[in-house]
């Protein structure tokens, strides 16, 4: 029962960390904010001539 309780105890430390997502190898994060300016949609259609 001990066992249990420390593995418990290391869940935040351990576990929960390993479930994070990890940035990429570049460091750098992706503004999931701003999504609209890396959209694959709008650079075709720009490039196609469609669109407003």
């Amino acid at each position: 029962m001990a066992y249990l309780e420390a593995s418990y105890l290391n869940l935040p430390d351990t576990t929960f960390k390993d479930l994070r997502r990890k940035p990429p190898v570049t460091r750098t994060l992706f503004p999931w904010q701003n999504t609209i300016q890396f959209s694959l949609t709008k650079d075709i259609n720009k490039e196609l001539g469609i669109g407003k």
